[in-house]
Parts: structure tokens; sequence; C-alpha cells
């Protein structure tokens, strides 16, 4: 797996071995970036289980300057901060990002908020978690986007709202499905 564009086009992004996680397929990456804007300059990003941080590095590549990455598999998280080292490697200029070895639950009890959140949890966390109890709105800033990657398994429709969040819209790209929720 590869960035697809921007400064750190063509960077080889390094997976886990074994299922431990299932990284966003290069088709759906582009079709999120394409529906965020190619140019990401200046904005904040969290990538919520982030996985080999495929999105939040896509999101650094494309300019934004304010990424967090939260998985809290240690496994996942030894090879996505090898794959953050390769970023510091390649940037001439500074890129704030940080990893948070944690769940997304206490993530989220942190005081920070983002101009986009990508959350991407395994695919079976919709069938044990009521969406509507899980306090993402806190974490998307005003007139910021929350965009949600789930599966056609998942319930059939994602509740029209999350807290302050509304539901936008919502796209199919093969097994994946992303909805877009954005502040009422």
């Amino acid at each position: 797996m590869n960035v697809l564009t921007g400064i750190l086009k063509g960077m080889r992004i390094t997976t886990p071995e074994g299922d431990r996680i299932r990284p966003t397929k290069t088709g759906v990456r582009e079709a999120v970036f394409n529906i965020l804007g190619q140019d990401l300059f200046g904005k904040s990003f969290c990538d919520l289980c982030a996985g080999s941080g495929s999105m939040g590095i896509e999101a650094i590549s494309r300019g934004a300057k304010d990424v967090k990455f939260v998985e809290k598999d240690q496994k996942v998280a030894r090879v996505l901060l090898k794959n953050l080292k390769e970023v510091e490697r390649r940037l001439s200029e500074e890129s704030r990002h940080r990893l948070y070895n944690e769940s997304f639950s206490v993530f989220l009890e942190r005081e920070m908020a983002f101009d986009l959140v990508y959350f991407d949890p395994p695919w079976g966390f919709f069938d044990k978690q009521d969406l509507q109890k899980v306090p993402l709105d806190q974490v998307v800033k005003e007139r910021g986007s929350l965009l949600i990657e789930h599966t056609k398994k998942s319930p059939k429709s994602l509740p029209e709202n999350i807290g302050s969040l509304l539901l936008k819209d919502s796209r199919r790209y093969g097994q994946a499905h992303i909805s877009i929720y954005k502040r009422a």
C-alpha cells in the first residue's frame, strides 16, 4: 500500500502481518479524499482506530498539519510508529502528528477537536455498540466532518444523528460504506 498523492506520494505504508487490521482499500482512500478535497493545508485530522495509519498519513501528505492517530493494539501501534518515522524522515517541513496507543473511548475523553475525523473501527463494533451513545461529536470542530467506514453488514442504517452531528451522505465502495456526518 502506498500514499496516493501529495508530498509523500509513493511512500510505502507497512501493514502488520496477519489479520490484525483491515486496511482501508486504495479506492476507498481515494474516494474519501476526493470528498474531503485534495488540499487539506492547515487542517486538523484524527485517525481513530488508525491501524497502519494510511488515512492520517494520506492527510499529512495533502497538507494537514495537526494529525492524531489512535490505535489500541500494541503490535499494530509499533508498525504505525515505524510508518510515522518514515513520514518524519521524508518531510522537510514539520508536521505535527502524534500516536495515542489507547482505545478510542479513552481518547474521546480528552478535550480535543478536529476539522476532520475518520473513524474505522473493527466492523464487529457496530453489532456491539449503539453509535448514538459514543460521544464522537465531541471531537469534531464547528463546521467539521466525521467520516465513518463500515460495511453493508453493519446495521442497515447508521443513526441520522450522533449528538450534534447530522448524517449528510452515505456512499458505497465495494464492501465498504462511508457515512459522512457534519455538525448541525
